[in-house]
């Protein structure tokens, strides 16, 4: 196990480098100059490229990833270039935002998912798995930039019942407001995370639901439930202790591959409800051509999930004691 953990480390760090060489190489060839973006177009050749020298920016891109290499070893992902302000320190400031929307769109994606798909299983070919499929499909099949403005438009424009955008209150400052007794700014988180975490987890509830649906489907008729059953084991007894810790083993990977896919799918929900996020933070840095801002945003996302496949990979054992890394 331990030789496994520090394989998979080294894997992971290996992969963190490709990433710092992949995003700094697209950011630099995508067109635009950051310096005309900050300046705007009006002004003189002599001032662009007075700026472009004392940003570092004239030099071959070879030595600008070596610097840049340098630097992230210390911590140090550099100066924004539009606000002068440091990049780590900007990211990690947007980080908890988007880690409370995801942590709630992932709390969803297994609330309702996971349920959802067993309850299509144990009920298939009824109106309850047709009803389930459809809603699954519809999560599936709608971008989330669409589901998130038609949300809107219905339950915070036309219903009223939630804010268009914006944050509320952290979780955490809410949590603890309510232990002392105030549930209003817990009432106003709500209404603020409601909507773009529905967004972001439509799709995973798909997802989930029918591979949930799928492998349950499958594990009912495998030859160790007809023999529980022909013991006289409870049928409950037998899906709840036997089939579904079974089927739960595709499950996992994918759920384990779809939290990745959340940290993705923040960018484009927190551009349409200004969520004040990393995801936001990256389209912005993009968009003003800021290289050190988006890099740090998209490595530190890139971190993230790196970290997220391995956690899934070690509970792996957890869900299968037949499962061992010894020796390999």
């Amino acid at each position: 196990m331990t030789r496994y953990v520090a394989r998979r480390l080294v894997n992971g760090v290996a992969v963190f480098l490709g990433l710092t060489l992949f995003v700094f190489v697209l950011l630099h060839l995508a067109p635009g100059n950051p310096v005309r973006q900050l300046l705007g177009e009006q002004v003189t050749p002599e001032k662009v490229k007075l700026l472009t020298h004392q940003f570092g920016l004239d030099r071959p891109l070879p030595v600008q990833y070596l610097d840049f290499l340098t630097n992230l070893v210390s911590g140090n992902f550099g100066n924004s270039i539009v606000s002068g302000d440091n990049a780590g320190a900007y990211i990690l400031a947007r980080l908890p935002a988007s880690l409370e929307l995801a942590g709630t769109a992932a709390l969803m994606t297994v609330v309702v998912g996971i349920p959802m798909g067993i309850l299509m299983a144990l009920k298939r070919n009824t109106w309850k798995d047709r009803s389930g499929l459809m809603f699954a499909t519809f999560g599936v099949s709608a971008p989330p930039f669409w589901l998130g403005a038609m949300m809107i438009v219905v339950f915070a424009v036309t219903l009223g019942w939630v804010p268009t955008s914006g944050r509320g209150p952290s979780v955490a400052d809410s949590v603890s407001a309510a232990a002392q007794g105030d549930w209003s700014s817990l009432g106003d988180t709500l209404r603020h995370i409601i909507l773009p975490a529905a967004t972001l987890a439509a799709l995973e509830v798909g997802l989930i639901s029918r591979l949930m649906r799928s492998t349950l489907v499958e594990e009912l008729t495998r030859g160790y439930v007809r023999a529980a059953r022909a013991r006289g084991l409870p049928y409950p007894i037998v899906v709840g202790k036997h089939v579904l810790r079974n089927a739960m083993l595709p499950v996992l990977t994918v759920f384990g591959l779809e939290l990745s896919a959340l940290m993705g799918g923040v960018v484009i929900v927190e551009t349409v409800f200004s969520w004040p996020g990393l995801g936001q933070a990256i389209y912005q840095a993009i968009g003003n051509r800021d290289y050190p801002l988006a890099q740090a945003g998209i490595l530190v996302a890139g971190a993230i999930v790196i970290l997220v496949n391995l956690s899934v990979d070690l509970l792996y054992p957890v869900m299968d004691p037949r499962i061992r890394y010894q020796g390999k």
